[in-house]
């Protein structure tokens, strides 16, 4: 078994077994430039990892060192692909261990002439978004969409673009605030990261760092030290 090149990691609550679980997706470098995955998952009343089938249409993921997997209603949400370089959404639910697909906003897919693409999927709120970010010699180009109803791909919806001559990286969906406007996190082009908003940048000391990083977590009334 070689080391994975990169692991992402997942965390939810399992309500039908009342138990926290960790999804662990291992990327390693199959032939080619090709990513192949391979999955394991962790019960906390367990305390051990299990390997799990991989999703039997995934050849390769759009995920980075730096992202985890969006956990809402009870599945784990990231972007795969298949053999095809097809893009579409992967589901893994943690209750019953079954995969599921969800397709993903047509403007996320149909990209070409870029140097440079990523994308991704988040949970803010509650609600499930989809982001990708591209790159030009003109700069970069970040388009953000909201799903609103879940699980119908009609109800994608695209709430903004931010085109800048700056080259931002990676650019990450983080947080809400009260008044509707969003936090990102990016990597600039010196690969440091930073924060900003739609409106521009987000004032923070130190206002870049290479190691930066940012989470939003939500309180709970369920402790996990009584799983153990």
């Amino acid at each position: 078994h070689e080391e994975a090149l990169y692991s992402t990691y997942g965390l939810g609550y399992d309500s039908v077994s009342n138990d926290y679980k960790i999804l662990q997706i291992d990327n390693d470098e199959g032939d080619g430039d090709d990513l192949r995955s391979r999955n394991k998952i962790l019960a906390l009343k367990s305390s051990s990892w299990r390997k799990i089938d991989k999703h039997p249409r995934v050849f390769g993921s759009s995920m980075r060192r730096e992202d985890s997997l969006a956990f809402i209603r009870g599945s784990f949400h990231w972007i795969g692909k298949d053999n095809l370089n097809k893009y579409f959404m992967v589901l893994f639910n943690i209750s019953n261990e079954v995969y599921g697909e969800m397709s993903l906003p047509d403007g996320i897919c149909n990209i070409s002439n870029m140097k440079y693409i990523t994308r991704g999927v988040s949970v803010i709120e509650g609600m499930l978004y989809a982001y990708s970010t591209c790159i030009n010699v003109e700069g970069s180009t970040f388009k953000l969409w909201v799903m609103k109803d879940y699980g119908v791909k009609e109800s994608w919806t695209e709430l903004f673009t931010i085109q800048e001559r700056d080259i931002y990286y990676n650019i990450m969906p983080k947080y809400m605030f009260a008044d509707g406007e969003m936090l990102f996190m990016y990597m600039n082009k010196r690969f440091s990261r930073g924060f900003r908003t739609s409106k521009g940048p987000f004032e923070l000391f130190p206002p870049y760092a290479r190691f930066l990083q940012g989470f939003v977590y939500s309180e709970s009334l369920i402790s996990p030290k009584l799983l153990v």
